[in-house]
């Protein structure tokens, strides 16, 4: 358990909410416990005057009453357990729940802020189930503290020092090594299950991860046919879980065997020591059943204490994992006094910057360009050649290798990355929406956005005939990951959010491939005019989407191999130009064997 997470499990027992319940919740479980010890000494007393004979008839009437007296004493005893452990009950249930009302909060900020290279780097369904577990681990925890820990504790402590007072140093002394066997015992025993719990606990995250997979991707799952290999794949995860829980649950089992001897060996010294006493006439038949009645009460309590070691390794497995997780540093831990500046276009500047993913595999070398304020620049090139990437690095998902961003004259590593994303906006290639209304997915941007600016987002992005097309327009739930949606409809949707951020430096990945021609043109031209208002980038494979750029940056290989306006890298007839003519080639094709099916499908005039 490391310190910065450990340090916010103190701190969170301190909390006022928390720290009283929990006080109270003690308090009334340890009630109950000392009523329950004192209950059979009130049962020894009414035995031994119940033996007793009266000399006179007002003796004999005064030993009735003690007798009635007592044993009405020891009924209120055990209704005081009883109404003790009632009042315990709903102390211990808000410790419960708010404790891992609190937890979840922390791990769900913590997840959400977790750096970009951090989530691509696990799958989601593992860190779902990690956090998850680490809540069940918490709760677990925390009710066997209150409902086994502390009673356990308190009626063992109390029964040794009865015994040792009210009978002799024997039964106390057996009993002390009775406690003695059953913790080293338990010590031993509980390392070997911890591991197995834990290897048990990673199988349950693989299986999850692979489910949490197969549910994301299920429309490529029908399209390829590949239910049964999936299906097989997280059959065998299931029988790998299956042999990892059954290791546990035997190390359980053997642990129990081994109580279960020392507590019998226990049981049968206490009657050995309670005859052997009575027989000698040094014990009543009072105390042989003082004797028994301990024995027998101290039951409940060390079977508590041998599910408490279950249950606290496996829910110190799971939290021990979470605990990991809230280690794990955060883009929200950097602080700055940068003033940061919200309105209008920036200058970008972008100097020497390399970039890899891997050691060795360098993706951008030496890149370098301007693009000054209100201004628009274009990156096109072959797939693989960098330009997502760039993209990636402008919003800080990773840090470049070597060389710097600067965003106005200064760097953009020693603004808060909170507060530089604030400045971005970005229309990716593919648009993932929430699972909620087409409303709720467009102000994702911009959450107090007035209905009015939502609407002129809309018009400019094409959504507006979206919405008034769908059955609850705004209001229509758009379905996992935005399926329910084309995927030039979910695209509209990213424009809309890039329109309605105002953001002073606006990215477009492939914004507008998934849009038909004509749709596409008349898009462009009211982005163009929302463009006045930013600073433009735009990453396009489709050089007419970009003729107008004020700027284009020709990457190859990682490297800027041009650069230049339209006409003047057609002009030097390098790559650009290449490129260039055989898209004009190919789009020349595509309209001419538009025009053939047409001339097909129309009827031909009788002559």
């Amino acid at each position: 358990m490391k310190r910065r997470s450990g340090n916010f499990l103190f701190s969170l027992a301190q909390r006022r909410e928390i720290l009283v319940p929990l006080l109270i919740a003690c308090c009334f479980s340890a009630f109950s416990e000392v009523l329950r010890a004192l209950a059979p000494l009130a049962l020894k007393a009414s035995v031994d005057l119940s033996t007793q004979q009266g000399a006179t008839p007002f003796a004999e009437s005064f030993v009735s009453g003690s007798i009635l007296i007592i044993a009405f004493g020891y009924a209120l005893l055990m209704g005081g357990v009883r109404f003790f452990q009632a009042a315990f009950v709903p102390f211990a249930a808000r410790v419960e729940l708010r404790s891992t009302r609190i937890l979840a909060h922390a791990a769900y900020v913590h997840t959400l802020y977790l750096p970009y290279a951090s989530h691509v780097s696990r799958r989601t369904g593992e860190l779902i189930q990690v956090v998850n577990d680490g809540l069940g681990g918490v709760r677990i925890i925390v009710t066997s503290l209150l409902y086994a820990l502390i009673p356990s504790f308190v009626g063992i402590c109390l029964t040794g020092v009865i015994l040792f007072t009210v009978f002799d140093a024997y039964a106390a002394a057996l009993f002390a090594a009775f406690v003695i066997a059953y913790g080293y015992v338990f010590q031993r025993l509980m390392h070997e299950h911890k591991e197995t719990v834990k290897k048990a606990a990673g199988s349950d995250q693989r299986i999850a991860a692979e489910f949490s997979d197969n549910l994301a991707n299920f429309e490529a799952i029908k399209i390829f046919g590949a239910e049964t290999f999936r299906i097989r794949k997280i059959d065998a995860l299931g029988e790998d879980r299956y042999r990892r829980w059954m290791t546990s649950y035997v190390t359980r089992a053997r642990a129990a065997a081994y109580w279960g001897g020392i507590f019998t060996l226990f049981l049968l010294g206490m009657l050995y020591i309670a005859l052997q006493r009575n027989a000698a006439g040094q014990a009543s038949a009072s105390d042989v059943i003082m004797l028994i009645l301990y024995a027998l009460q101290i039951v409940p309590p060390i079977e508590q204490l041998a599910a408490l070691g279950r249950e606290l390794v496996g829910g110190y497995v799971h939290v021990a994992r979470l605990l990991d997780l809230l280690d794990e540093p955060t883009e929200r831990e950097e602080r700055s006094t940068e003033r940061v500046a919200r309105d209008g276009p920036l200058a970008l500047k972008v100097d020497d910057l390399t970039f890899s993913y891997h050691p060795g595999h360098r993706v951008l070398s030496g890149i370098s360009f301007e693009i000054a304020e209100g201004r628009t620049c274009a990156v096109v090139g072959a797939s693989g050649s960098g330009k997502s990437t760039l993209a990636k690095l402008l919003f800080r998902f990773y840090e470049p290798d070597s060389g710097a961003i600067f965003a106005d004259g200064r760097r953009i590593d020693v603004t808060p990355i909170e507060a530089w994303r604030a400045m971005l906006a970005m229309v990716p290639q593919d648009t993932i929406l929430f699972n909620d209304t087409l409303r709720a997915n467009v102000i994702l941007a911009a959450e107090d956005s007035s209905d009015d600016e939502i609407e002129r987002a809309a018009h400019v992005a094409g959504l507006d005939a979206v919405a008034a097309m769908l059955p609850q327009g705004w209001d229509t739930i758009v379905g996992q990951r935005g399926l329910k949606l084309s995927g030039g409809e979910r695209q509209r949707v990213g424009l809309a959010r890039a329109v309605l951020k105002k953001a002073r430096l606006q990215i477009f990945d492939e914004a507008t491939s998934s849009l038909d021609t004509k749709t596409e043109k008349a898009i462009q031209d009211r982005l163009a005019v929302c463009a006045r208002e930013t600073t433009t980038l735009i990453i396009a494979h489709r050089l007419s989407t970009i003729v107008d750029a004020d700027e284009i940056l020709v990457l190859d290989k990682g490297r800027i191999v041009e650069r230049g306006d339209h006409e003047s890298l057609l002009s030097r007839d390098g790559a650009y130009a290449a490129l260039w003519r055989a898209q004009q080639v190919a789009q020349a094709g595509q309209d001419e064997r538009t025009v053939d099916d047409r001339a097909v499908m129309e009827p031909t005039e009788a002559v």
